[in-house]
């Protein structure tokens, strides 16, 4: 009975882990690729910066600058490891993460977007913020997916042996 319970948990935290992916706010989508915009971030909520219609190639990087309200520069985390995920057909992955430290507006400058791009006829590539989850949640999502579902299968098992 107990391993039925592990696995019900289990099971029970990867379903909300895969929710808060699946239903996470998208902050701005550009309809063009370079240029500067606006946003008022929260503090401690992690956000991702994704680009669509692109493919990484740290040969060719394009430029992407945060300010805050006192015009300081805010740091991205680049990830060795991106989530790659389509939006509306089109391939997208999470470039860069950053997590605010107070609740105010924040200047995005985006320049040299087109450098993703493989071929000129390719799609618009374009930039996206969206909140997120950080990557061990995620990878936490499958493992405990898999786990909580042997769990609960063996515990039936073991439920109809008795």
């Amino acid at each position: 009975m107990g391993i039925l319970l592990i696995g019900l948990l289990l099971l029970s935290c990867s379903s909300f882990w895969f929710y808060t992916m699946r239903t996470a706010k998208e902050l701005y989508n550009s309809d063009s690729g370079d240029g500067i915009f606006d946003l008022v971030l929260k503090a401690n909520q992690l956000y991702a910066v994704c680009v669509m219609g692109g493919h990484l190639n740290y040969d060719r990087e394009f430029s992407l600058k945060i300010f805050g309200n006192l015009n300081d520069l805010i740091p991205l985390r680049k990830m060795m490891i991106s989530y790659k995920f389509r939006y509306r057909g089109m391939p997208a992955f999470e470039y860069a993460y950053l997590t605010p430290e107070h609740d105010a507006g924040y200047r995005f400058e985006v320049a040299d977007l087109a450098l993703l791009q493989d071929e000129p006829g390719e799609n618009k590539t374009k930039i996206m913020i969206r909140e997120t989850i950080p990557a061990y949640q995620k990878v936490g999502a499958i493992v405990f997916l898999v786990l909580g579902i042997q769990a609960i299968a063996g515990g039936i098992i073991l439920l109809n042996l008795n």
